[in-house]
């Protein structure tokens, strides 16, 4: 079946990318710091402070980003999902202009900001560009999520090449291009989404009942022949977002049992994720391969090899997800890092040299992004509701706090192969968690995924990748809405009066 006869596929395509920009931000934010750290020390003269303020601007974007999890659900219920979009952009720009100030009180206040701002960024566009996306292209269009963080990162690992490795450089003040280059970007952002992005999801204007907006939002997505699959979509998220015949809150998400596993398998799934080592990678790659008999220089052309490589397994992705379902990359992924980091933890206390670790670490960051990085918050987005996806969000950034507070010291107080065998048993720990817990959504029925979760009810029948809504049963469906909800949004008869 032709999908371009339901869906305005270059439309939906230019918007979610646009939406994606905000995760690159994300990335280069996350990574930018790791390369310039020294030469922002020489600059504000941290002297013999220099490894506490390493360490604590190391984990103040972390903090910043959680607190951008935690604002980002009231903001996008109250105020939708593009005006947040928009406030972060500006809360980045301002952010930036602080952090420029030759002071290192005003960095820290400016890193917090954009910090903030980038906690948005990685909570806001997965809902986003999930909920302007149809189904039939989901898996594809998700795919670019990881994508767009690791080229953040490539980008700021590649931009700390040219740094001087001494102080005393004119050079040095590189940095601070480093920092005023995502702002430019946040500034094409503002710009563009004022023309490119010119409305909020349907499932936002279907929440305040502004029936005739989510008919607008959903026709930059479909065609005239596709509408019916966007409207049966929106039932589906609005039965998914209850908890009821109450619209869900974070209260109601942890008092009601529906919900329960789905909780689970987010929070579980998450620290998996965090704790496979790569966030190591991403703040400490300088002193890690530093730490294995590298220079700075080297140490930062093998962190740019990190990057590339990052981004490269994130394309590699694209042909994974076609053929094999999100448990089973799981799966595989954990079992093959966990061998990885086996082999570097033995390599690395074996006296062998520094390349063959070096060498399974890099292919450990290859799995990685072909695995997990690529699958997990696009698997998120599937089979969670916005809700729970900005708590699980935050958690996720806490723990991204722990880690770059313990490994700094845990590297010191053990040797680092410790910490890879750690590493090692975290990630067999999460493919035998995948094996017995999580739900497979490839190529399922939204309303089937809901049920395995135990949330579903009869809310209509769409695909959640890239198998096209199934005509038949379309016609086969029971498109009457439930009395309440025809009680409380008289007017919302309009949208269904096109669906039978």
């Amino acid at each position: 079946m032709d999908i371009s006869r339901e869906i305005e596929v270059r439309k939906v395509w230019m918007r979610a990318l646009h939406i994606y920009l905000g995760l690159f931000l994300l990335g280069y934010t996350i990574a930018v710091f790791n390369t310039c750290a020294l030469n922002i020390s020489w600059t504000l003269d941290w002297g013999s402070n220099e490894l506490a303020y390493f360490n604590l601007f190391s984990t103040i974007i972390p903090a910043g980003i959680s607190i951008g999890c935690l604002i980002t659900g009231p903001s996008i219920s109250r105020f939708g999902r593009r005006k947040t979009y928009i406030a972060a952009g500006w809360l980045y720009i301002l952010g930036t202009a602080i952090l420029l100030c030759p002071f290192t009180v005003m960095f820290g206040i400016g890193r917090m900001l954009t910090g903030i701002s980038s906690g948005i960024y990685g909570v806001l566009p997965p809902i986003y560009a999930n909920e302007i996306t149809p189904e039939a292209i989901i898996g594809k269009v998700g795919a670019y999520i990881a994508i767009m963080s690791s080229s953040g990162v490539i980008f700021a690992y590649v931009f700390g090449l040219p740094l001087p490795v001494s102080s005393g450089s004119d050079f040095n003040y590189w940095w601070m291009f480093m920092f005023i280059f995502p702002a430019a970007i946040a500034g094409y952002m503002l710009a563009s989404t004022i023309w490119l992005v010119r409305y909020d999801s349907p499932q936002y204007y279907m929440e305040k009942g502004m029936i005739d907006m989510a008919e607008r939002a959903l026709r930059e997505s479909y065609t005239e022949e596709g509408m019916e699959s966007g409207r049966i979509r929106i039932k589906a998220d609005q039965a998914n977002a209850t908890s009821g015949e109450k619209k869900a809150n974070v209260i109601n998400i942890f008092c009601d049992r529906k919900f329960a596993k789905m909780i689970r398998i987010g929070f579980i799934r998450v620290f998996f994720f965090q704790f496979s080592g790569i966030f190591t990678m991403l703040f400490y790659s300088t002193s890690v391969f530093s730490k294995l008999g590298g220079g700075i220089f080297i140490s930062r052309v093998l962190t740019v090899v990190v990057g590339l490589i990052l981004l490269i397994a994130n394309f590699l992705f694209i042909p994974v997800a076609k053929y094999f379902g999100r448990k089973t990359i799981f799966v595989g992924g954990d079992l093959l890092m966990s061998a990885l980091m086996v082999g570097a933890g033995v390599t690395s206390s074996h006296n062998v040299g520094v390349i063959w670790p070096v060498i399974l670490i890099l292919l450990f960051v290859l799995v990685f992004g072909s695995t997990a990085n690529s699958v997990t918050w696009m698997y998120l987005a599937e089979i969670l509701n916005p809700q729970i996806l900005v708590v699980v969000s935050m958690y996720s950034w806490i723990l991204t706090i722990v880690i770059t507070l313990l490994f700094p010291i845990l590297v010191e107080i053990w040797d680092i192969s410790v910490l890879l065998y750690i590493f090692a048993v975290i990630n067999a720990l999460g493919a035998l968690y995948s094996v017995f817990d999580m739900v497979e959504t490839k190529g399922k029925l939204k309303a089937d995924v809901l049920k395995s979760l135990n949330v579903g009810k009869d809310i209509g029948n769409y695909k959640n990748d890239e198998s096209p809504t199934d005509r038949q049963m379309l016609e086969n469906e029971n498109n009457e809405k439930p009395d309440e909800y025809i009680e409380e949004n008289p007017e919302s008869n309009s949208i269904d009066e096109n669906q039978s």
